[in-house]
């Protein structure tokens, strides 16, 4: 699986959007999700302007680790951002490793079909 950009909804239904990919081990088994620069996504209403608004926050605090491993079993569903999630979450990428931002910028999201069923089990 390549790396792309998706919101990981866990199972205890917090959102985390980050650049995702497959670890695998020598026999091409699928091991778990890596997860690089993930960050916390959480809506909140904003009683001024009466709208729903998104807050990214960082994951998990007590970690300066920007990669992390995330075992299949703690998934519920992988997803694609909508276009100003993703804009939003290069934004915030862009201080820790503008290149790659740079390169997301103008990389198109892969389509959703990518992540099979069977990648998404319980290992």
């Amino acid at each position: 699986m390549m790396e792309q950009i998706k919101v990981i909804t866990l199972d205890d239904w917090s959102h985390i959007i980050a650049r995702i990919v497959e670890l695998r081990d020598p026999d091409d088994n699928p091991v778990c999700f890596l997860l690089k620069y993930p960050f916390a996504l959480d809506n909140y209403f904003d009683e001024e302007s009466q709208q729903t608004n998104i807050r990214f926050g960082p994951w998990n605090i007590y970690t300066q680790d920007n990669e992390i491993r995330v075992p299949f079993g703690a998934v519920r569903c992988v997803t694609n951002p909508k276009e100003f999630i993703r804009d939003k979450y290069i934004e915030f990428l862009t201080p820790f490793d503008p290149m790659v931002a740079e390169k997301l910028k103008n990389q198109d999201q892969l389509p959703s079909e990518e992540l099979t069923e069977g990648e998404l089990s319980v290992v």
